[in-house]
């Protein structure tokens, strides 16, 4: 029941991360959001849906988690809001509804924080050069979530950088595919903090050595 509230989200054609995992948090009154620092406010009368978007890489570091948050009334999907590294966004103010009365969402390429148009991610400073020049430069991001399961130093992040830009740097299309998440799995907060752990700790030991 909750994939079929998901939007439909848009990512670059030549995007090089796969989407891990999605984990699930349902509000139905307002509450405070497990693993994003916001209180969820949920209308009278109906309730939000958030989802955890996991990747094991952005393109500048190891390991990403992006938000969505759907609010649903009557069955019929109402809002959407999204991160954008760290903020969040109202995306349906300026997002288009998919026939089937879902939303469609832009995923920034190697970075994945959402917008509702793909274009307007060419506002940024340097859109194409985090995904090159830029590729892998905060090594291993420790989010305060996991900062007793993982830690990093200079020497680490030096070598997840390499890594990252090694293998993964690329030129953006800027064209769009819809990314098929379908079958990627749907997890409560709980097993996904473990999983992102576990990924992290299992790509250290390939970067490492």
């Amino acid at each position: 029941m909750l994939r079929e509230y998901l939007p439909h989200i848009m990512q670059d054609t030549d995007e090089p991360f796969a989407l891990s995992a999605i984990g699930t948090q349902v509000f139905t009154q307002t509450g405070m959001s497990h693993s994003f620092r916001r209180i969820v406010e949920v209308p009278e009368g109906s309730q939000v849906i958030e989802y955890q978007m996991f990747w094991v890489y952005d393109i500048q570091h190891l390991y990403d988690l992006e938000h969505i948050w759907v609010t649903v009334k009557d069955g019929q999907v109402t809002t959407v809001e999204a991160s954008f590294h760290g903020r969040f966004l109202n995306a349906s103010r300026l997002a288009t509804k998919h026939k089937d009365g879902r939303y469609i969402l832009y995923c920034q390429p190697g970075k994945h924080a959402f917008l509702s148009e793909g274009r307007l991610f060419q506002l940024l400073p340097d859109p194409d050069g985090c995904c090159s020049s830029q590729a892998g430069e905060a090594g291993l991001l420790v989010m305060d979530l996991f900062s007793d399961q993982l830690e990093t130093d200079s020497m680490r992040d030096a070598k997840v950088k390499c890594y990252i830009r090694e293998h993964f740097s690329f030129q953006p299309s800027w064209t769009w595919k819809e990314m098929d998440t379908s079958q990627v799995p749907l997890l409560s907060w709980d097993v996904l903090g473990k999983h992102i752990v576990e990924s992290v700790k299992r790509e250290l030991k390939i970067i490492e050595g």
